[in-house]
């Protein structure tokens, strides 16, 4: 069962979120480098969406799958986008001057419209009114990322955002590409 996992605005899950992330937050605010520096935390690493991790997690993500990115959820959460933002404003953002980046990435035939606008707008307040820091958003099509592989050329133009920066779709590796479109299809 997905219940219960961290994106799906689990009580339990989002009340360890906060304990684990302001628990760490404090530890590295109480520490100093070499003369005397202060580090920041925040709760990312650049690619870490992308590229595979050696060893399964807790959450059901196998071996060799893609990590999520930043105070966000993986693909796997089963979450829709109200409730992996509820979870992901959970995290201790007060205690992260750096940020704490969510990348969400959702289907574009759900915000089509004034009225799509409209609701995009509401769930990007409602993330930033919970406590929400820093939010990425791709509106996306999987479809339209398959044909992208398929026909780079007549897909050049195709921009999407990734791990802090932007970047063409068709200059990116196959695992990326890989990655981001099992992202679009599940909406997370």
């Amino acid at each position: 069962s997905l219940q219960g996992r961290y994106g799906t605005d689990s009580e339990a899950t989002n009340l360890l979120a906060r304990q684990v992330s302001e628990r760490i937050a404090t530890m590295v605010l109480e520490s100093r480098m070499d003369h005397g520096v202060r580090p920041y935390p925040g709760f990312f690493r650049f690619t870490a969406d992308i590229f595979s991790h050696p060893h399964a997690t807790p959450d059901g993500r196998r071996i060799a799958f893609p990590l999520s990115y930043g105070c966000g959820p993986s693909s796997a959460c089963g979450g829709t986008p109200t409730s992996v933002l509820a979870s992901a404003s959970a995290v201790a953002h007060d205690l992260c001057p750096c940020g704490n980046p969510l990348a969400l990435s959702i289907l574009a035939q759900d915000f089509k419209g004034s009225a799509g606008i409209d609701r995009l707008a509401a769930l990007v307040r409602g993330y930033f009114a919970r406590g929400g820091f820093h939010l990425h958003v791709n509106l996306l099509k999987a479809d339209e990322l398959r044909a992208a592989q398929i026909e780079p050329a007549a897909h050049n133009e195709l921009t999407i955002r990734i791990s802090g920066l932007s970047a063409k779709f068709v200059t990116l590796a196959k695992p990326l590409q890989a990655a981001l479109i099992e992202r679009a299809e599940h909406g997370v």
